[in-house]
């Protein structure tokens, strides 16, 4: 073997190991795409197994409240008079007006909202008061704590001062029925 095949050989050798370091590179550039790709789905999935498992915590937690909330459902049911029963309100604040010296004008707007399901009827009403300060705060403190028959929300309250002493209260609000 001479020089040329010695050459030869080396020459040959450098290939083989060339070629292997290139197919070498190449597959460790392919396997970490490969593991790069594998990486984020494993990411992804125990993000998506975290959030499934926070959404049955959630529900295990409803289901443990849902037999709280019926209780308190049927309570406020019980509350609740039928509509019917709305056209007793007029007389009952025409007894605390009577009571706390006010002078009352009180009517039905006709925005009525039917029950449902889960959410309660309303009727609306326009409130008029005219009186002293204390006796129409006192009668509105009556109207919001000493209902035990009725539940009402009073909204959109304007004052004006008719005289030194007496004032006029306008409002609107909404009572509520099943």
């Amino acid at each position: 073997m001479g020089s040329k095949g010695l050459e030869r050989k080396v020459l040959i050798d450098s290939l083989i190991i060339l070629i292997s370091a290139g197919l070498l590179i190449f597959g460790i550039y392919w396997f970490s795409n490969d593991l790069k790709v594998a990486t984020l789905e494993i990411v992804s999935l125990r993000s998506r197994i975290a959030q499934q498992s926070q959404g049955i915590e959630s529900l295990v937690e409803l289901r443990k409240m849902s037999g709280e909330a019926q209780i308190y459902s049927k309570q406020l049911d019980d509350i609740l008079p039928p509509e019917d029963a709305l056209l007793n309100y007029q007389t009952w604040l025409e007894g605390l007006a009577k009571i706390r010296q006010v002078k009352l004008e009180f009517s039905f707007s006709g925005q009525k909202v039917a029950p449902q399901a889960n959410v309660a009827g309303s009727q609306a009403f326009i409130l008029n008061l005219e009186s002293n300060f204390d006796n129409i705060k006192k009668f509105l403190e009556d109207v919001e704590s000493k209902s035990g028959k009725f539940v009402s929300s009073l909204d959109n309250i304007n004052m004006t001062r008719l005289n030194p002493g007496i004032y006029r209260v306008s409002m609107q609000g909404k009572v509520f029925f099943k």
